[in-house]
């Protein structure tokens, strides 16, 4: 038997044993892709809560009270919440006072619909939280 048959022996046994491999590992590098997809939502809406949180205690600490302050901050959420979150009430906090710390705390609800089939849960709640100073010379009441 020569060399050329002795291959050509050996790939015909081999023949049918791609097609299985690329049956088992394609679920398994969908179910990958979806977890980074997963992954990458987690991370992206994570960082749009805190933003939400930074541009609310932003808003309410150039206002002149505490109503003021605490409405400033619930309009800025409800104008920046990015679809596929549900947001709470903002809530402030600290003293507003002049040279006093203002916080304001977000929580959202981030859904993963279409992520579901993975085993990814159907909601993750996230929470950003940010501080800023009140100016010292501004008059607060």
């Amino acid at each position: 038997m020569t060399r050329i048959q002795q291959v050509a022996r050996t790939l015909g046994r081999q023949r049918g044993s791609m097609a299985v491999e690329v049956v088992i590992l394609a679920p398994v590098l969908v179910a990958v892709m979806m977890l980074v997809v997963g992954f990458g939502r987690y991370v992206d809406r994570s960082a749009d809560v805190d933003s939400m949180a930074r541009d609310a205690v932003r808003a309410a600490s150039l206002q002149r009270d505490y109503g003021s302050a605490s409405a400033a901050a619930q309009a800025i959420v409800e104008s920046s919440t990015p679809p596929g979150v549900s947001c709470g009430q903002a809530s402030l906090g600290g003293t507003f006072a002049a040279g006093e710390i203002i916080t304001v705390e977000v929580s959202c609800k981030v859904s993963f619909d279409g992520l579901g089939f993975i085993g990814l849960p159907g909601s993750a709640t996230l929470t950003g939280e940010s501080s800023a100073p009140l100016d010292v010379l501004r008059r607060t009441s």
